[in-house]
């Protein structure tokens, strides 16, 4: 069974959101999240999707709460962000 998360952000910067997007690999290895791929709109640039795959649903909401929580977003410049979890993937 594959879990997908579909991220979409609205970020202040590219490439402030980045630079704190790739400092926190081992966070996201810890929780079990495997960044499958990063797009930045064309036709905005500070719209951002993130596709990752999820080894369990439940840690990867525990990793954005404790981002959240520890000023992750805040940092990033994160105005608005959207997840879908995607479950049992074919």
């Amino acid at each position: 069974m594959t879990n997908i998360m579909v991220a979409k952000s609205t970020v202040k910067d590219y490439g402030v959101w980045r630079e704190v997007f790739d400092g926190n690999t081992a966070m996201q290895a810890e929780y079990g999240l495997h960044i499958k791929g990063v797009y930045q709109s064309k036709a905005d640039p500070n719209t951002v999707f993130v596709l990752i795959e999820v080894e369990d649903m439940a840690r990867a909401q525990e990793m954005m709460k404790k981002a959240e929580e520890t000023g992750v977003f805040d940092k990033a410049g994160v105005i608005d962000a959207e997840r879908t979890l995607c479950d049992d993937v074919t």
